[in-house]
């Protein structure tokens, strides 16, 4: 007991001292999981993140004066379905400085092209049927050893850049930059990244979206100079609230030399059943040019962000 009462004491000094200091941490998550059959041979199975991605997250942020601050975030994914953890801080993890010229970010943080499509669920829905990972390129959503450059807002303009350090030999460094402009209903987007490797070319991708109250439209295009034929993608994305939840449904191409385009169709519907928590549904199709076989899939699970 007393060592239990010396322990807490510690703690709500080390609290106090930390909140005096102009600082402040937040500890933040969210918990998804369901069950999925993904077709094909895929048996039934208990999935996590088809929603939101299951995570841990400590972020924080201290004043330094004039305006700039300190922050840091330490991101990690999990395995609701397991409780797998594959490193700590393998989503975000980076340090940084924000005031009135932007921000700047020292560590792993997303892609421009990842961070830059528009699309109707990212990269969520059925395993094997979201649009980015499947139709669109999402190489990996993050990049390590990465110094990301994000400038201030003007006039709905916002710009990114970035630079990955690929840390070997003959190989050619990570870089990226995105453009994002957001004026009302209107948005556009402009992004163009290269993964490091020692052959890696660019990808470049335009997007917009158009929010109609009744319904938001999207497009993403995608030129992928990695492969050698099969170079473009297409996204065209609808969501809508529909009750107390979201509908959303998209439409994705993707051109594969010397066969039909791979075609996906998915949809779904997340009902709110408070702020915090989330119960889903979704299906999607795609043809035999992915995988030689057309299959269908289909889950459903529950989301809680905290």
């Amino acid at each position: 007991m007393k060592k239990i009462f010396i322990a807490s004491a510690m703690v709500m000094l080390g609290a106090s001292a930390f909140a005096q200091s102009g600082s402040s941490v937040t500890l933040s998550g969210v918990v998804d999981a369901g069950i999925e059959n993904a077709g094909g041979s895929a048996e039934t199975s208990v999935t996590s993140g088809r929603d939101k991605s299951s995570q841990i997250t400590f972020s924080g942020k201290e004043s330094l004066g004039t305006g700039l601050n300190a922050t840091f975030k330490i991101s990690t994914l999990i395995g609701t379905d397991t409780g797998s953890v594959q490193g700590i801080g393998n989503n975000d993890m980076y340090v940084g400085l924000e005031g009135d010229l932007g921000k700047l970010r020292i560590g792993r943080s997303f892609d421009p092209v990842y961070s830059h499509a528009l699309t109707a669920n990212g990269t969520k829905g059925v395993t094997g049927y979201q649009t980015l990972g499947t139709a669109l390129s999402d190489r990996g959503i993050r990049v390590s050893n990465q110094v990301m450059y994000i400038t201030p807002v003007f006039y709905g303009l916002t710009a990114t850049a970035s630079y990955g350090a690929a840390e070997a030999n003959g190989s050619r460094d990570a870089l990226g930059l995105g453009v994002r402009y957001v004026q009302g209903p209107i948005e556009a987007t402009y992004a163009a990244s290269r993964s490091a490797g020692v052959n890696s070319k660019y990808v470049h991708q335009v997007a917009g979206a158009y929010d109609f109250r009744i319904a938001r439209v999207s497009l993403t295009v995608q030129e992928d100079n990695n492969l050698n034929q099969d170079k473009h993608a297409y996204s065209l994305g609808v969501t809508g609230p529909v009750g107390p939840g979201l509908l959303w449904a998209s439409y994705d191409i993707r051109q594969i030399a010397g066969n039909d385009n791979g075609q996906v169709v998915q949809a779904g519907y997340k009902y709110s059943m408070s702020r915090r928590t989330t119960v889903y549904a979704q299906v999607g199709f795609k043809n035999s040019a992915f995988n030689g076989n057309s299959s269908k899939g289909i889950g459903a699970g529950i989301a809680h962000s905290f």
